[in-house]
């Protein structure tokens, strides 16, 4: 059998329960409340990883077309460089033939000067 006194501490632990029990409900309400918060913070954060991603995804490919067009501008800039560098070779190839035919028409005007200066002298 239960004692007197264990009923009456059984009763004064109940008293306490039952003025405890609208603190617990509205703690219950609160931790409710703050748990909604929090679920929607975790959307918005994967709604803001979602944004972030598609940003990362679309600079990738930019990065990616720049690459592709610096590889580009490279080949060409390289194309150039050697058509610059053929062209110069051609035309100091044309110098070097302009220069040796000079000298050629100096010798030649030279030669011709001293023949008529002969026949002139001889005659």
């Amino acid at each position: 059998m239960i004692s007197s006194d264990e009923i009456l501490e059984l009763a004064k632990q109940l008293s306490q329960s039952a003025e405890a029990l609208p603190q617990i409900t509205h703690l219950k309400k609160e931790l409710k409340k703050q748990l909604r918060g929090i679920k929607n913070q975790i959307k918005q954060v994967e709604l803001e990883k979602q944004s972030v991603l598609l940003k990362a995804e679309h600079l990738h490919q930019h990065l990616h077309a720049l690459r592709e067009k610096s590889i580009q501008v490279r080949n060409e800039t390289w194309s150039i460089e050697n058509q610059v560098k053929t062209l110069f070779n051609h035309l100091k190839e044309v110098y070097k033939h302009a220069l040796n035919n000079a000298h050629q028409q100096r010798l030649y005007s030279h030669a011709l000067k001293t023949r008529q200066q002969r026949l002139y002298s001889i005659t």
